[in-house]
């Protein structure tokens, strides 16, 4: 057997291990929050409609947004679908949290997600989609 290199502690170590768990639970309620049926995903190009930006008072840069009102979660199609996704369903999930906290736990999902995980989100987010 060859002899683990010092740097695969850091890839498998305690924090490691928690975050993978921490995912986990994530992605379910992210699932839940999907296939619940209340909320609904759909794609639009939000930097070259000025008009949805001046109605929501985005900045010109976003490429996703949740509409708590109606429950609809907008998603730039030109941008990274995933991570905006998940980014946007964080949102929804913990209205309470800042901007900051939200893309900590969006990169720490985008870290560990598994390519399971991500088809299973694209799949349930499809029928969540409208037009």
């Amino acid at each position: 057997m060859y002899p683990r290199p010092p740097e695969a502690k850091m890839y498998f170590g305690p924090q490691f291990q928690s975050e993978r768990r921490q995912v986990y639970r994530l992605m379910h309620q992210i699932y839940t929050l999907l296939n619940s049926g209340e909320w609904s995903v759909c794609y639009a190009r939000i930097g070259e409609n000025y008009r949805m930006q001046e109605m929501f008072g985005l900045n010109p840069d976003s490429v996703g947004f949740c509409e708590p009102i109606d429950q609809i979660m907008y998603i730039d199609p030109c941008c990274d679908v995933l991570a905006t996704l998940i980014h946007e369903c964080l949102h929804a999930i913990f209205p309470d949290k800042t901007e900051d906290d939200i893309i900590k736990l969006e990169e720490m999902i985008m870290r560990h997600l598994t390519p399971t995980q991500a088809r299973r989100l694209h799949m349930i987010s499809a029928e969540a989609l409208i037009y």
